[in-house]
């Protein structure tokens, strides 16, 4: 009796559980879901100038929540495409180049976020700090950028997307331009590798022409 009620039990939990999030998606593009997964680079930006802008000690108390809120974010974004994520709509892939993309930006995430720790906790950054960030934070950028784009061409299923799609996935790579080139510039401002760092902001300057201009006629 005890054994049948056992079985009775477990088959009403089995049924009320939730689907996995892999069946509650099609793979048909929609701009809501390919806006929060392409947001993952912008997030890491959006850190990495926070972050400068608290080694420079400019406006720290302004600085440390926005950095808490971008590395939140980031996280939910990276944790969706992970193991999928509901409310924003993104569903579990498991495809063999979006988990490689995934793991590869997880790999490097944990020195980054050292980092972040060491701002949100003391307000500041040692130089050594700074150093660190100056490696880590375009492979993490590069790396969440590509696990965008992973995630967006087997989302897609070889459907193309519309044109709503495809814009807001170039505007969102324009907020991602703008944090990027902050932070070159702020690395300039404090001196550390300032060729390395000139290199990069002229050439993200260059990349947020072209797109700007295609934007506004087309392209």
């Amino acid at each position: 009796m005890r054994f049948g009620l056992c079985l009775g039990f477990a088959a009403v939990i089995a049924m009320a559980a939730p689907a996995p999030v892999t069946a509650q998606f099609g793979t048909r593009a929609t701009s809501q879901t390919l806006r929060h997964v392409h947001t993952l680079p912008t997030h890491t930006e959006r850190m990495h100038a926070a972050l400068m802008l608290i080694a420079m000690g400019v406006d720290a108390d302004s600085q440390v929540p926005r950095l808490r809120d971008a590395r939140a974010d980031f996280v939910a974004v990276l944790n969706g495409l992970r193991y999928g994520d509901t409310m924003m709509e993104v569903p579990l892939l498991d495809e063999p180049e979006v988990t490689r993309a995934v793991e590869e930006v997880r790999t490097l995430w944990p020195g980054f976020d050292d980092i972040v720790y060491r701002g949100t906790k003391d307000g500041a950054l040692t130089a050594a700090d700074v150093r660190a960030l100056s490696d880590l934070a375009r492979p993490l950028s590069e790396a969440a950028r590509e696990a965008s784009q992973a995630f967006g061409s087997v989302f897609a299923g070889g459907n193309i997307p519309s044109i709503l799609v495809g814009t807001t996935l170039h505007c969102e790579a324009q907020a991602s331009l703008v944090q990027s080139m902050l932070g070159d510039y702020l690395m300039i401002a404090y001196g550390h590798d300032v060729e390395r760092h000139g290199a990069r902001l002229e050439a993200g300057c260059a990349r947020y022409d072209r797109v700007a201009a295609g934007l506004v006629a087309g392209d």
